[in-house]
């Protein structure tokens, strides 16, 4: 659907109007294959040639473009009728659809199992009634419905009263959104908003007015700031901005962590009061934080049941709930019996602003759930993309992915015991012969890499043209062959360099080594997109890594002098941290760690490289300082449960451990102002394996040293200019830090720390530590 709200007109084809319901449903159509649409062509030229025989002078897929009143609401439909027949005494409408079920059968059944095929021929017909010299006609119309293996036909023909009655049920259906888009522009136009802080912190308001001011034109924007420099807000006080200017009709903010989200609620719930009656704002979750796999999820008449029983409305959810969240949509379902994930689809047609994870627009596979949101127009969207500099990776990893044996014996075990035909449980028997034979190698030679195409190849075709009996499979037999599809496309993409590689026998892994082609596709969708983060520089390379060219992009790089002297540095150059050396200095670590947090008073934030690491020196400090009171960051937490993880940590904590790159050390904005001691146990550098260096490689063609320095030393210390922005985020704050490890010191490294970072006090022994300490 394309809408002009202003002028109450929306633009729609007569198969989204037939099709469109106000209460969510899931039909399985996601699951229908080419082979149903390929027997769907058949059956229409078969059709086509029978009618041909006994009218010769029948007319086949007419356009019919038709504006219609829906209330106060301009309909402009698009279609194109199958059959259009005339009679002496009438013209005849026929549709022709394939289905799987087995005919001849009541019309009752077939009225109740396909009512968006009888509203899509009652559409046509009260239209057809519409146009010029033809409002005087008999129109009837004609359902031919096609068993899609057999060809048997059962016709039901309809009169112009019950195409009347079905067409206006059906816009009876449709009113309540289209209104509640009225009402949406109506809130837009009035938008009031708090200003995003009470008080301006310096370079605060000048940023403001200078992204206010100079980003007309662009379509992309990058803003790097300080962590704790307000970025959020000044985002936010834009985008709404441009939303009130009737600029942009919808905002998406995008994080790449969980932990990112929780400031931006709060930054909305602060400037969207309930009481300004503001646009709707709602946060998206993950299916796990919803209790449930999307993939079993009831359908059909199921679901639509469950909603007629729970006595809720999808246009009144965020009407009576304007501050609808997680932990309230877990509550109505429990109450209802609705799934959860459903209540979440429901919502996001009535909501202004979506939060959310990257994924939900560069993952293949997630941003179907934005695309299919009815009346969603990237065209008329910002999208704010908050901890940008992740980005180029995460949709990398959103590229990628793994096959594995065990997983696809099961899928193979599950075809059989569901009597599927055996060309599609031969092709993965085939398959599973092959992924048997897969040796541990760091890139898969030119036939192997051949075959496993043609193996992908061969699946994604017997899975699209092969019928299936879709209630019968596994829900993870269902995700593994659209997992499989996914790459399939990123491996035959030419713009997107992709690495395969076997880790364990048995198990192929696919790399995306350089999705900014993926990136830039899909910005490209939306009327502006605002980059922001405070480790975007340098600038040309994160544009090229996003696939942005130089032109239409406007840079700002945002003042913060009250940083300057909020940090004390000190490097430890009398440890080396590198992996093949660090189990010498262990000792030397946790005696460290013991000093700084004696020092201290308060809890110590510790930066780790990895949790095996972290996991290490926790056990030599419970061995030789045992009174240690030490919060490990945990695995696997959902969003509310890692703030928890915080507050009892700071409350209850010596120590507070936390991995480098995490949600806990780029995403949680809890440390400033109560962490005033931290400590970076080395840098985070990226696991050398086949991935880094088919990444090494592709750079060969610069100093081998500068290939270093991108692929991994670049990463690393962007990880930490994350970590320790986050302990100072408002004038008065202030923070030692303990660089712990020689290389820290180097040039190479040293030289990519912010500013603010660089130039530690170098600590050489046990007096000068304890000295920089007091």
């Amino acid at each position: 659907m394309h809408f002009a709200v202003e002028s109450k007109a929306v633009t729609l084809s007569v198969g989204e109007f037939a099709a469109f319901r106000s209460l969510p449903s899931r039909d399985g159509s996601l699951q229908s294959g080419l082979w149903r649409a390929e027997m769907g062509r058949q059956w229409h030229s078969e059709l086509e040639k029978q009618t041909k025989a006994t009218h010769p002078g029948a007319r086949f897929e007419v356009p019919l473009e038709v504006t219609a009143l829906a209330g106060d609401w301009k309909l402009h439909f698009q279609g194109r009728m199958d059959q259009w027949i005339e009679h002496e005494d009438a013209f005849e409408i026929v549709e022709v659809k394939t289905v799987t079920i087995s005919l001849p059968t009541t019309r009752e059944d077939l009225l109740a199992t396909y009512p968006e095929y009888l509203n899509q021929l009652s559409t046509y017909c009260q239209l057809a009634a519409k146009v010029p010299g033809l409002s005087q006609k008999t129109i009837r119309g004609t359902l031919c419905f096609v068993e899609i293996q057999g060809g048997i036909q059962q016709r039901i023909t309809l009169n112009q009263e019950e195409t009347r009655e079905r067409y206006e049920s059906q816009v009876e259906e449709l009113l309540p959104f289209l209104n509640s888009r009225w009402k949406g522009f109506q809130r837009r136009l009035a938008l009031r908003y708090q200003a995003p802080f009470t008080k301006y912190r310096e370079g605060q308001r000048e940023t403001q007015s200078y992204l206010n001011e100079r980003s007309s034109g662009f379509s992309r924007v990058l803003l790097e700031a300080p962590t704790g420099f307000g970025k959020t807000g000044i985002g936010l006080e834009y985008a709404l901005g441009q939303m009130k200017a009737g600029l942009v009709e919808r905002i998406i903010y995008l994080t790449s962590k969980s932990t990112g989200q929780v400031q931006t609620l709060r930054q909305l719930d602060d400037m969207l009061p309930p009481e300004l009656d503001p646009p709707r704002y709602f946060q998206i979750r993950n299916r796990k934080e919803h209790g449930m796999n999307s993939w079993e999820m009831p359908y059909g008449s199921s679901l639509k049941q469950l909603w007629e029983q729970s006595g809720l409305h999808p246009v009144s959810l965020l009407e009576d709930h304007p501050t609808l969240r997680l932990e309230t949509i877990l509550l109505l379902g429990e109450q209802t019996g609705l799934p959860p994930y459903e209540i979440t689809r429901a919502a996001l047609p009535y909501a202004d602003l979506w939060l959310c994870d990257v994924n939900y627009v560069f993952s293949q596979h997630n941003r179907l759930f934005l695309e299919a949101v009815p009346g969603f127009n990237p065209g008329k969207t910002l999208l704010l993309v908050d901890e940008a500099h992740n980005l180029p990776s995460r949709a990398a990893d959103a590229l990628s992915g793994e096959i594995s044996q065990d997983r696809w014996e099961s899928i193979y075990h599950d075809l059989l015991a569901a009597n599927c035909p055996p060309g599609i449980t031969a092709a993965v028997d085939h398959f599973l012969t092959w992924l048997d034979g897969l040796k541990p190698c760091p890139r898969l030679d030119t036939i192997s890499e051949y075959e496993c195409i043609d193996f992908m190849e061969s699946l994604s075709r017997h899975w699209m043209e092969t019928p299936l009996q879709w209630d019968t499979l596994n829900a993870l037999t269902v995700e593994g062959f659209f997992e499989l599809t996914g790459l399939r496309r990123t491996v035959l993409n030419p713009n997107c360099p992709t690495l395969l590689w076997v880790k364990n026998r048995g198990t192929l892994k696919i790399n995306c080594l350089d999705a900014s082609y993926e990136v830039a596709t899909q910005v490209n969708h939306f009327a502006q997109t605002l980059f922001m983060s405070a480790t975007l520089q340098p600038f040309p390379l994160f544009k090229e890594q996003c696939g942005i060219t130089e032109g239409r992009t406007l840079d700002i790089q945002a003042p913060a002098p009250w940083r300057d002297a909020a940090y004390q540095i000190a490097v430890d150059l009398r440890v080396d941290t590198r992996y093949q050396h660090r189990e010498t200095y262990y000792s030397l670590t946790a005696e460290t760690l013991y000093q700084v947090a004696t020092a201290s008073g308060s809890p110590v934030a510790v930066f780790f490289s990895s949790y095996r690491y972290a996991d290490t020196i926790e056990g030599y400090l419970k061995a030789a300082f045992p009174v240690m009171r030490i919060a490990k960051q945990p695995r696997g937490l959902s969003l509310r449960e890692q703030v928890d993880f915080i507050e009892q940590a700071l409350m209850f904590s010596d120590l507070l451990f936390l991995v480098l790159g995490t949600g806990f050390s780029e995403g949680i904005d809890m440390l400033g102002g109560r962490v005033h001691h931290a400590v970076v146990v080395g840098p985070a550098l990226p696991e050398v394996n086949p991935v880094q260096d088919a990444k090494m490689d592709a750079l060969s063609h610069k100093a081998r040293d500068e290939a270093f320095r991108l692929v991994y030393q670049l990463p690393a210390m962007q990880k930490i200019n994350q970590a320790l922005g986050r302990l100072v985020r408002a004038p008065g704050q202030s923070a030692k830090v303990l660089l712990h490890g020689k290389r820290l010191a180097q040039s190479g490294y040293e030289s990519l720390l912010a500013p603010e970072y660089q130039g530690g006090q170098r600590i050489q022994s046990p007096k000068e530590l304890m000295d920089w300490l007091s």
